[in-house]
């Protein structure tokens, strides 16, 4: 009886036509790849047809004007894809040169915490600062677009108000950077796909200082960024 059923809507089904006539077309690049082969035979068959030379005339116009405003539409998304990839790029620099002032700052005990407060940086101590800062735990990711990165990890024992310090390396092994400090346990961060950025996570309570997370590795296969991996 399933067989049966399933045969019965299979026959139902609406049926792919093999050839779509250009009335049918919906897609505007369907139609455009179409159109210079419709003008051609109109011309060629316009006695046929019963068409006169300024319909024909007219139609030609009416395609160029469509042309151009579809050439219009693919140069403008490309100058916005163009325009949010430079966006990326210029947040990146800009967090890692802010992360690298709040690393600054923090370090140095002259500066009050009010005066950390007011540029929305954490405090240099957070409650509970007598138990030393555990290594987070699952440093994960998701993708929020082609260049942005979403963050997760576990507090693994550490309290509410510690001070978790994001960092990257271009290698997994040195020259890691602090580029984002939060007392939270997600954050996001952008880079640019084809350049592998490694990142981990250490928190911060008091004095003390945690080992780091395990690190993730984004990109590494210089590719376009469909690529995720979980570093060793």
């Amino acid at each position: 009886m399933a067989c049966q059923h399933f045969w019965i809507s299979a026959l139902l089904a609406p049926q792919k036509e093999a050839n779509m006539y250009i009335t049918e077309m919906y897609s505007d690049v369907e139609l455009k790849n179409e159109l210079p082969n419709f003008l051609a035979q109109m011309t060629a068959n316009a006695a046929v047809l019963g068409v006169t030379p300024a319909e024909i005339d007219t139609l030609g116009d009416n395609i160029v004007v469509f042309n151009d405003a579809m050439d219009d539409v693919v140069a403008t998304k490309a100058a916005a894809k163009a325009a949010v990839s430079a966006k990326n790029d210029a947040a990146y620099i800009l967090r890692k040169q802010i992360g690298s002032f709040s690393q600054t700052w923090r370090a140095n005990d002259a500066i009050p915490d009010e005066t950390l407060a007011k540029v929305n940086v954490p405090p240099h101590a957070t409650g509970g600062s007598q138990t030393p800062a555990t290594p987070p735990t699952g440093l994960s990711y998701t993708m929020v677009n082609a260049n942005t990165l979403g963050l997760k990890w576990n507090a693994n024992g550490n309290k509410a108000g510690t001070v978790y310090n994001l960092e990257i390396s271009a290698n997994g092994e040195t020259n890691w950077t602090m580029v984002r400090s939060t007392t939270k346990t997600k954050a996001q961060l952008t880079g640019t796909p084809g350049e592998p950025l490694y990142i981990r996570v250490r928190a911060v309570r008091g004095d003390s200082t945690s080992l780091p997370s395990n690190s993730i590795v984004v990109w590494a296969d210089s590719g376009s960024g469909s690529g995720l991996e979980l570093a060793a």
